[in-house]
């Protein structure tokens, strides 16, 4: 076929471009208890193996004892990281003008297209200006 013309078939390969097939290697665990480590089987997930001995763990960080586990160890579980909520700002200023303006009036809002001027839609508008109370509290005018 000329090259315009190819069939569906056809494989492209980028020439150039090295792509490796080898699977990931995934860290080799180490624990502090030699119980723990006999019992621990490499092959099986975090999951079944905890379960094994007698925890219960979910991925959202929980972790319920269904037995008394034989061996002595302890378990860790560390608490979800959650980012502190933020606000732009420029958002920050457009939603403190709103505010301002129409006070909790968002159909105001978005009718203003003067301050409107990405048009935003009522649910938008609301959604900044509960954020924006919600983290600065109700602004006043300076």
């Amino acid at each position: 076929f000329p090259p315009t013309m190819r069939s569906a078939k056809a494989v492209r390969r980028r020439h150039g471009i090295k792509v490796s097939r080898r699977p990931r290697q995934l860290p080799k665990l180490v624990f502090k208890d030699p119980n723990l480590t006999s019992q621990w089987n490499p092959k099986k997930t975090l999951k079944a193996n905890m379960h094994e001995l007698g925890i219960d763990i979910s991925p959202n960080g929980t972790a319920n004892v269904l037995v008394e586990p034989a061996g002595e160890f302890s378990l860790v579980v560390p608490p979800a990281r959650k980012q502190p909520e933020q606000m732009p700002e420029g958002a920050r200023e457009f939603a403190k003008a709103c505010i301002l303006k129409h006070n909790k009036n968002y159909k105001a809002m978005f009718k203003d297209e003067s301050l409107n001027v990405h048009q935003h839609t009522v649910a938008q508008l609301k959604k900044k200006c509960e954020k924006y109370i919600r983290l600065f509290g109700e602004p006043s005018a300076d």
